[in-house]
């Protein structure tokens, strides 16, 4: 028996067991989770369905399209071979990215209504046929095959979709708070809960993507330049820092955010990067050495030039 069958025999999979049978009640727990995302989605904004999180690595688009595809390949596959029509195999790891799924909130509903019909077309025999599945399971790309059933496979990927849908639920309670009073993920529009087509969500929505922007656009500055100055042009402490470092010969590039485009997104993603939200904020090397008094100490105790020099900011 090949270890990925062998977890099959998992108590807490047992005792699953003897509530639904695996034939029979793999094809429910397909319908009931489509249900549950199609609710989700009926609800969710467009705007914050592609919202992408760095704390999850992914939009809910894209999580969406990733759980979608693993009940898609049995469901199609199955359904291809009632016809005659394919040779048994499903392979998970061989999907397509970057499609309409995954950027379109309701092409994602039409593919869940086309989940569903083929999930309501299912008979116990059908679920039991027998199915080989590959999977990459080394960075090679090597793919391994296993034999299995269609019942097994569709646990498997309702399994696999509670996951999704839990990373989802983490993404919208950390980015959209006030979208994330949720009930065992299902999402209506009850008294109590936000609409998710809210005005409110939007302008979540759009702030969250300008300060990702932002963020990506501090960071790339900070790692282009030895030395950078975000600054204000009316700032006094960010005239004198600017002085100091132009007086000892310092080369370094200079962002004043009161004169660029998205300039109080940027403060506000220097603040997340360094926990400090006045000016000058000061980098070298890469990293924040602080504000005008700090680079002002600095120099004082004699650590300010041997920095900039160890960081080629020097001639």
């Amino acid at each position: 028996m090949s270890p990925r069958l062998a977890v099959c025999r998992r108590p807490w999979l047992a005792r699953m067991s003897s509530m639904l049978s695996g034939n029979s009640g793999a094809p429910t727990c397909v319908l009931a989770i489509l249900n549950q995302h199609n609710d989700f989605l009926l609800n969710l904004d467009d705007s914050v369905y592609t919202f992408h999180s760095s704390i999850v690595g992914g939009s809910v688009g894209q999580h969406t399209r990733h759980s979608l595809d693993h009940l898609r390949k049995p469901l199609e596959l199955l359904a291809a071979q009632k016809q005659g029509q394919d040779d048994g195999l499903v392979r998970y790891d061989i999907r397509d990215r970057h499609t309409p799924v995954e950027r379109d909130r309701h092409a994602a509903l039409e593919q869940i209504a086309q989940l569903e019909k083929l999930a309501r077309a299912l008979t116990d025999r059908d679920v039991a046929r027998s199915v080989h599945v590959a999977f990459m399971l080394s960075a090679d790309g090597h793919e391994f095959q296993f034999e299995s059933s269609f019942s097994r496979e569709m646990a498997f990927a309702v399994h696999h979709c509670i996951h999704h849908n839990a990373l989802s639920k983490v993404l919208l309670r950390h980015h959209f708070p006030e979208l994330s009073k949720m009930d065992e993920y299902r999402y209506r529009n009850k008294q109590g809960v936000h609409s998710f087509t809210s005005e409110q969500a939007r302008h979540r929505a759009d702030k969250n993507n300008k300060m990702v922007s932002a963020k990506e656009t501090v960071e790339a500055q900070i790692a282009a330049s030895p030395v950078v100055v975000y600054s204000k042009s009316y700032c006094p402490y960010c005239t004198k820092t600017k002085t100091l470092l132009t007086q000892l010969g310092a080369k370094f590039e200079v962002v004043e955010l009161d004169q660029v485009t998205g300039g109080s997104e940027q403060q506000d993603a220097l603040e997340t990067i360094t926990g400090q939200s006045t000016v000058p904020n000061v980098f070298v090397g890469g990293k924040s050495i602080g504000g005008n008094s700090d680079v002002q100490k600095l120099h004082k105790a004699g650590n300010l030039e041997p920095l900039l020099e160890q960081n080629g900011a020097l001639a």
